[in-house]
């Protein structure tokens, strides 16, 4: 494994995120259709006409929202019957010699048991032929074969049943979120990721106003990407909690004195403070005059009492030669604000198959409602004319 020096993960972090990070107003319009949440001024020519007619009010009455729950409370009620397969050679090998020695302990203790019968029917003087002993065996054979279902089987079937099972999970609350960002935006993302302790895994679902792609146009799984970037905005308790043990001295006293003092940690994300028109139509009328970053969590009048720092979690896949043969890895680097970086390099949670053990995914998956133009589709954007 070639891993990088600290100056080429920097570079590789930043290049990303400026990249791909970018204000997803289209995104934030859909929320707010589906929230209902009427954009500022899309009606203010009706509401404000200067004296040119008599001026009217606009009431926002959500009549998107109903079908998309109807469809969200479709879904959930199909059940999840997820079944476990093998398919790699070495433990399809294993599960056939299981099962031949399951056969060969069923005969022999069915062929025990018919001959203790046999020698009492033999004592007692009664004829002791039967015909039926073939075919009961025959049977007996292909029920084992048809039904056998092995200890690989078994144990990769209970990991599955307890993750669904489990209240630290939650898999259903989560799916519900995941079919409401699809339907909304036709974006769902969500990271599967060893729990700290190792011994588990998390499911965290993502934001879609949070996560950026470097789309791969051939799949419309988003781990087949090239990059990806996860922002959170987290306090420097979190933040500390999250990646203490594998950040430096010198970072951690950056952190400690990162936008104190004089700095007003709202002035980071908010770029206009007054609620009033800027007229300036970058927003494509969304959150016009007020204009906050989409993706911070924020009321816009309760912003300066934030003191949340923008993290960017960001990972992409390189291929490198080894042996004559082409190996993908995966990279992992944080930063925190502006200039604290903190470096993982070389993934060691990558999952390989046994099919293709040189290739690798990116960790941040999920799938895009899309249609063959390549675009998501917004169920909620595709009604905004019915809404409006």
């Amino acid at each position: 494994m070639k891993k990088k020096t600290e100056d080429e993960m920097v570079a590789c972090i930043n290049k990303a995120i400026t990249e791909l990070v970018y204000p997803k107003y289209k995104l934030q319009k859909a929320y707010n259709y589906y929230n209902g949440v009427r954009d500022a001024e899309q009606f203010r020519a009706l509401e404000e006409n200067f004296g040119l007619g008599n001026p009217t009010s606009i009431e926002f009455i959500p009549l998107i929202r109903k079908h998309i729950d109807a469809l969200i409370g479709e879904y959930l009620e199909t059940p999840i019957l997820p079944k476990v397969t093998c398919k790699d050679s070495v433990t399809i090998s294993n599960i056939a010699r299981d099962k031949q020695l399951k056969i060969v302990e069923e005969v022999f203790s069915y062929l025990k048991n018919h001959l203790n019968n046999s020698i009492l029917s033999f004592i007692d003087g009664k004829n002791i032929t039967d015909k039926a002993v073939d075919s009961q065996m025959k049977k007996l054979i292909e029920d084992i074969d048809k039904n056998y279902i092995s200890e690989y089987e078994i144990a990769a079937q209970n990991v599955i049943e307890y993750i669904m099972q489990s209240r630290n999970t939650d898999l259903m609350e989560k799916l519900k979120t995941l079919f409401k960002d699809l339907l909304i935006t036709g974006y769902a993302y969500y990271r599967v990721k060893p729990s700290p302790e190792g011994n588990n895994i998390s499911i965290e679902v993502l934001n879609p106003l949070n996560v950026f792609i470097d789309r791969n146009p051939e799949s419309i799984y988003i781990k087949n990407s090239y990059r990806a970037v996860v922002r959170k905005w987290l306090s420097k308790t979190q933040i500390l909690n999250m990646y203490g043990d594998i950040m430096t001295k010198e970072a951690v006293k950056e952190l400690e004195d990162l936008y104190e003092g004089v700095y007003d940690t709202s002035t980071y994300y908010i770029r206009s403070f007054n609620n009033s028109a800027t007229g300036y139509p970058s927003t494509d009328g969304v959150d016009a005059g007020q204009e906050i970053v989409p993706g911070f969590p924020a009321d816009e009048y309760r912003v300066t009492n934030y003191r949340l720092i923008p993290v960017y979690e960001v990972e992409w896949t390189e291929t490198r030669k080894e042996n004559g043969k082409f190996i993908m890895d995966r990279y992992e680097g944080v930063r925190i604000g502006e200039t604290i970086f903190v470096h993982s390099n070389i993934s060691d949670n990558v999952i390989r198959t046994k099919d293709n053990p040189s290739f690798c995914t990116l960790s941040t998956s999920g799938i895009y409602y899309s249609t063959r133009s390549a675009e998501a589709y917004s169920l909620v954007l595709a009604c905004a004319n019915l809404q409006d």
